[in-house]
C-alpha cells in the first residue's frame, strides 16, 4: 500500500493516516511512504527529509520514489536514495515509479520498478522488452487506472502475469486523480491477485 498524505509525509501525523497505516500493518500490509522527486530535480537531501519524516511521523521506512527520470544521467540520483532507504531500516524497500520501460541499465534504480502507468486503453497492446523476462516478476509493478469492470481488470490481471509483471494495481478511477478512490472491484482484485489469477 501507498501512503501519501500531502505529496508525501506532511509536516505533523495525521491521524486518520497513522490509523489506516496501522490497520493495513495489523492485516500483514507492507506500507510505502510517498515521496516524488519531479524527474530528479529535488535535491537529493530534501527527498532524504522527506524520507525521513515517514519513518518519524508513522514508522514507514519503506518508500514509493515517484516522477522518476528515465535518463541514465539520473540512474546514480535514484540509487543513492535506494542506498538511503535500506540504510534506515532492515528489509526497507523502494519502488520507483518510471511510469514506462526504462534502460535495463534502470533496474539498480530501486528494488521494484513501475514500469505501466496508464489507461486501460492502451495496456493489452503494450509489450515490454525481452530483456524483463530475466528478471523476477517481483521486481515490476504496472499502475492501470481507468478500467471499467470486474470483467476488464481480470484481464488486466492475466494480461499482468503473462507478461512477468508480478505487481499490478487496476481501479476504475480515472485522471486527473486516478488514486482518490478506492476501485469499485478492489476486494475481487486482491482475492485475485493473492491467488496468482
Amino acid at each position: 500500500m501507498v501512503a501519501n498524505v500531502a505529496n508525501g509525509p506532511g509536516t505533523a501525523v495525521n491521524s486518520d493516516y497513522a490509523s489506516g497505516i496501522a490497520a493495513a500493518r495489523a492485516a500483514g500490509v507492507r506500507v510505502f511512504g510517498y515521496v516524488h522527486t519531479s524527474y530528479g530535480a529535488i535535491g537529493a537531501s530534501t527527498v532524504e527529509a522527506n524520507i525521513n519524516a515517514w519513518r518519524t511521523l508513522y514508522g514507514v521506512t519503506s518508500i514509493f520514489v515517484d516522477e522518476a527520470s528515465t535518463s541514465g544521467s539520473k540512474l546514480s540520483y535514484y540509487q543513492t536514495l535506494s542506498s538511503y532507504v535500506h540504510a534506515q531500516a532492515a528489509g526497507a524497500q523502494t519502488i520507483v515509479n518510471f511510469g514506462t520501460v526504462p534502460a535495463q541499465s534502470e533496474m539498480t534504480a530501486g528494488d521494484i520498478l513501475v514500469t505501466f502507468e496508464d489507461a486501460y486503453s492502451t495496456y493489452g497492446s503494450t509489450r515490454f522488452p525481452s530483456w524483463t523476462a530475466s528478471y523476477a516478476p517481483s521486481r515490476f509493478y504496472n499502475i492501470v487506472y481507468n478500467v471499467p469492470d470486474q470483467l476488464s481488470m481480470m484481464s488486466v490481471l492475466r494480461e499482468a502475469a503473462a507478461a512477468g509483471v508480478g505487481q499490478i494495481y487496476a481501479t476504475n478511477d480515472v485522471l486527473p486523480n486516478p488514486y482518490d478512490t478506492l476501485p469499485s472491484y478492489l476486494s475481487t482484485e486482491s482475492s485475485q491477485a493473492h491467488s496468482g489469477c
